[in-house]
C-alpha cells in the first residue's frame, strides 16, 4: 500500500519523524523539535548532485497544497531541469522587469507608449512591481486596481488594467512558464459607461475659469487647462509642448503626441492661446521657468476641483476629467463651424475615400474656427466684455 502525506498521518508524527510520499518521489514532511510540520522536496541532477527545496510548513500549507508545489518541482526534475534554479528564474523576473521589456520592445514603437509608460511609473509599479509575475496573486492586482479607483475613479483604474493586460499577454507569447492572472470581470465600469459624454455647461466654465485665477501668474497649470479648452488638445499633446513647435500664429503638434495618422498636426493659435504660449523658449506649461514640461496633473486637478467646489458652495459640481475639456471644445466648435472641419480641428482622421484622397490642411478653415471658438469660450467667461481684447490674468508674456 502507497504511503501519503495526509492531514492524518502528518498529525501522528513525533518530533524528528518524517514521512514520504510515495506518489511522488521525493516529496517529504517532517515534524521538528519544535513540533511544527515542514515539507520539503528532494531531488538528484543528472550528475548526482543532490538537492533540496523546502515548501513551507503545515501553518501556511496544507498537505494537498504542498503536494502541488513539489508536483511542479518534480515535473521540472523529471525533465532533466534543476527546480533550484527556475525557481531563482521565477522569482527574478519581475513586474517591473516585464514592464520594461513590454516598453522597450512594444510600447515605446506605438503613439501612446509614452502615456503608457507614465502610468506604469506612477500607478503600477509602486504597487506591484516588485512582486514576481509567477507568484503574483489576482488579489494583488485587484488590490491595486481597488486604491486607484478609489483616487482616481474606475475609468483610469480600467485604462491601467488594460496596459497590464496588453503587458501580460505579450510576455505570455514569450514564456512558456507564464500565465496571466488577469481574468475576465476584473473590469471596473461597462464599456457603454466609459464612453463618457460629460460637456461643461456655460456656468461651468465660467466657474473653472475662475478657480484657475487663484493660482500664481507664472504657474504652468491654468495656462495648460485653458489652451486645452480652446484647442481640444489631449493633456498629453499639450503639456508637453515647447516653444520651438511654435511657428508664429501657428503650432506644430508632433505626430508621436497625437493619435492622429499622418504628419504633424499644425494648429492654428487663436489670440488668447497665443498670448499663453508666444516667446516661450522652453517648455510651454510648466513651473520651473520652461526647463520641465508640467507633471503632478492628479494632484493640481484635486486642488482645481477644491477651488471649484469653494466658489460654487451649495451647488456642487457634476465630476468632470481633464479629457471632457476636449469633448467641451469639440461640442462648441459644432455650433461655430461644419462638422467636416470640427473633426479637424481635433485632429481627428476623415474617414473613408475623402480621408485618403483629400490632402489639403484647411488651415485657414481651421484658423477661423479656432478663433470663433476662443471667441465664444471668452463670452462665457465675462459676458460683459468685449471678449477680442479681453485680457486673460494667467497670459504669459511674449
Amino acid at each position: 500500500m502507497k504511503t501519503r502525506i495526509t492531514k492524518q498521518n502528518i498529525n501522528n508524527l513525533q518530533p524528528g519523524q518524517s514521512i514520504a510520499d510515495d506518489e511522488i518521489e521525493g516529496f517529504q514532511a517532517r515534524r521538528l523539535p519544535s513540533g511544527a510540520i515542514t515539507y520539503v522536496y528532494r531531488y538528484r541532477l543528472k550528475t548526482g548532485e543532490r538537492k533540496i527545496i523546502s515548501l513551507g510548513t503545515s501553518a501556511k500549507l496544507t498537505p494537498e497544497q504542498a503536494r502541488r508545489e513539489a508536483g511542479r518541482h518534480h515535473e521540472a526534475a523529471s525533465n532533466d531541469g534543476d527546480p533550484v534554479e527556475e525557481e531563482k528564474r521565477r522569482n527574478g523576473t519581475t513586474v517591473n522587469s516585464v514592464l520594461d521589456e513590454f516598453v522597450a520592445r512594444y510600447a515605446s514603437k506605438k503613439k501612446s507608449g509614452d502615456e503608457v509608460m507614465r502610468t506604469f511609473d506612477r500607478l503600477v509599479r509602486p504597487a506591484i512591481g516588485l512582486k514576481s509575475i509567477y507568484l503574483l496573486k489576482r488579489s494583488e492586482i485587484v488590490g491595486m486596481l481597488d486604491e486607484i479607483e478609489d483616487r482616481n475613479g474606475p475609468v483610469m483604474a480600467d485604462h491601467v488594467l488594460a496596459y497590464v493586460r496588453k503587458a501580460f499577454n505579450w510576455q505570455a507569447t514569450r514564456d512558456d512558464d507564464f500565465k496571466s492572472p488577469i481574468v475576465k470581470g476584473m473590469a471596473r465600469t461597462k464599456p457603454k459607461e466609459r464612453a463618457r459624454t460629460r460637456v461643461l455647461d456655460d456656468d461651468e466654465i465660467r466657474t473653472l475659469w475662475r478657480a484657475l485665477d487663484q493660482w500664481p501668474a507664472d504657474h504652468g497649470y491654468p495656462q495648460l487647462m485653458r489652451t486645452m479648452l480652446l484647442t481640444g488638445l489631449r493633456i498629453n499633446a499639450a503639456s508637453r509642448g515647447h516653444g520651438k513647435e511654435i511657428r508664429g500664429d501657428t503650432w506644430i503638434v508632433p505626430k508621436d503626441r497625437t493619435k492622429r495618422l499622418g504628419g504633424d498636426f499644425l494648429l492654428p493659435l487663436s489670440a488668447p492661446v497665443k498670448a499663453m504660449v508666444a516667446g516661450r523658449g522652453g517648455y510651454l506649461f510648466s513651473t520651473d521657468g520652461g526647463k520641465t514640461s508640467i507633471s503632478g496633473f492628479s494632484k493640481f486637478k484635486r486642488q482645481l476641483d477644491a477651488k471649484i467646489k469653494t466658489l460654487r458652495r451649495g451647488h456642487p459640481m457634476k465630476h468632470w476629467t481633464n479629457h471632457d475639456l476636449r469633448r467641451t471644445a469639440r461640442t462648441l466648435l459644432s455650433s461655430l463651424s461644419t462638422p467636416d472641419i470640427a473633426e479637424r480641428c481635433l485632429a481627428h482622421v476623415i474617414p473613408g475615400v475623402r480621408g485618403v484622397y483629400d490632402l489639403h490642411d484647411y488651415e485657414c478653415e481651421k484658423r477661423d474656427a479656432f478663433a470663433a471658438l476662443a471667441n465664444r469660450v471668452l463670452g462665457i467667461v465675462d459676458p460683459q466684455a468685449n471678449v477680442v481684447p479681453l485680457k486673460l490674468r494667467n497670459q504669459a508674456r511674449p
